[in-house]
């Protein structure tokens, strides 16, 4: 069982059980679990069989670098592929990068590659390796959309 399947059954026991008559709500057990609990990713757009695709973006260096929202992206898997779909306004708002990469490598950081006809996300991501990162990518599709 994960950590996080573990505080879900803390917290239903805690929802019903009593103390000698009393809930444990009362006790104020109920409210301290959830404030040590990790907090949730907003959306789950970003998410790919309950895995975060890309990382946030944390580095001081990214409040110069133009990428739309993670929140736009919906991550598809097709038969050992994956697409990232978003609409267009926020494809154009990637950078494009065909044959290099972008120099300022931190985690999080987007850019859009055209490879024989066929347009691609592709991401900083974390690393095995110390202070380095991981190039991934998926599939580009433009959905319907602002």
């Amino acid at each position: 069982m994960n950590d996080a399947a573990l505080l879900d059954e803390v917290e239903e026991y805690l929802e019903k059980g009593t103390v000698q008559g009393v809930p444990f709500s009362e006790h104020g057990l109920l409210e301290r679990l959830r404030d040590i609990r990790p907090k949730k990713e907003k959306t789950l757009k970003v998410h790919m069989n309950g895995v975060a695709v890309i990382p946030v973006m944390t580095d001081s260096l990214g409040k110069r670098w133009r990428q739309p929202s993670r929140e736009q992206i919906t991550f598809v898997g097709r038969g050992g592929q994956r697409e990232a779909r978003m609409p267009e306004a926020a494809a154009n708002a990637l950078s494009s990068y065909d044959s290099s990469y972008p120099s300022g490598v931190y985690e999080g950081k987007m850019w859009k590659r055209c490879n024989g006809g066929d347009s691609y996300l592709c991401w900083y991501d974390k690393s095995d390796k110390p202070n380095s990162c991981s190039i991934q990518y998926a599939k580009l599709v433009i959905t319907p959309g602002d």
